[in-house]
């Protein structure tokens, strides 16, 4: 088992989180990620949050094989509400994860909901662009903006 303190420092360090567009569910989607090459490590995640764990081979001769832990859904932002207190680097993001708004499991979205979930997809993009530097929310306040003003009306 781990502690949500280790978990939140390797997450800051090997963790990513990503919003993205699933067809299969035609909504925006939470996605967590750790990816280490101690395989220990990786399932220690896994028997702790649930979620999955998965090979990933590189196909260069001098890398190692890699682990894979991810989540998403409500396991996922179960996750981020017990290491949230404890991020640094990635704490912003757990923040966007946490208020992005999520319909019921297995009933539609209301169109309010959606233009909730693209402005979350829109201010995570921003933050995981490369070379971006954003670690802020001011860098995604207009994502946020914009939402906060629809969902007042």
């Amino acid at each position: 088992m781990l502690t949500s303190k280790f978990a939140a420092g390797f997450f800051d360090a090997d963790g990513s989180a990503n919003i993205q567009w699933s067809k299969a569910h035609n909504r925006f989607c939470l996605q967590l990620q750790v990816i280490n090459t101690n395989q220990s490590v990786v399932h220690a995640f896994h028997e702790t949050y649930g979620g999955h764990v998965y090979r990933k081979s590189s196909k260069a001769a001098n890398d190692r094989t890699c682990w894979v832990w991810e989540i998403g859904g409500y396991k996922g932002r179960e996750f981020l509400m017990a290491v949230t207190p404890y991020l640094i680097v990635k704490k912003t993001r757990a923040w966007i994860a946490l208020h992005m708004p999520v319909g019921k499991q297995g009933r539609r979205i209301s169109p309010l909901t959606k233009v909730g979930q693209a402005a979350g997809y829109a201010a995570m993009r921003i933050l995981n662009s490369k070379g971006q530097r954003a670690t802020s929310l001011g860098a995604i306040e207009p994502a946020l903006a914009a939402h906060a003003a629809l969902k007042g009306a």
